[in-house]
């Protein structure tokens, strides 16, 4: 019930916010992204990020039995979060939390891929199967 409880967290609080700034970013022109927009969906993230941040203080993963299916919605949206070009403040659990999913085998193979950062790159590295 604590994974779902994340899971659903996740999609109702950080994913909307994470993906408008992706969609800003990478999928559109540099002249016609919305910079207030891109500010305000990371400033609303980093507010819900530091709810995850208490919960991480002492835990390795979001439910404490370990890693779980309430890490991986999470762990993937992460993945652009470190990624993105954004002011992050420093959150040294989820930092922690972050570093163990990215020794992941899987993790790496699924999720740590590039994304580029411009509609080209990102085309490319579609093309390129990247």
């Amino acid at each position: 019930a604590l994974a779902d409880q994340w899971m659903d967290w996740c999609k109702s609080n950080i994913t909307p916010n994470l993906m408008e700034i992706f969609f800003n970013q990478v999928r559109r022109e540099k002249q016609d992204q919305d910079v207030v927009k891109i500010r305000q969906c990371a400033d609303a993230a980093i507010k819900h990020l530091r709810v995850l941040e208490q919960h991480l203080e002492n835990r390795e993963f979001v439910v404490d039995d370990g890693f779980s299916i309430g890490d991986i919605p999470l762990g993937s949206i992460m993945y652009k979060y470190f990624n993105l070009d954004i002011d992050r403040p420093d959150l040294p659990a989820i930092a922690a939390w972050y570093a163990r999913l990215s020794e992941r085998p899987a993790y790496q193979k699924h999720v740590m891929f590039a994304f580029g950062s411009s509609p080209q790159e990102w085309l490319e590295l579609e093309k390129a199967g990247a």
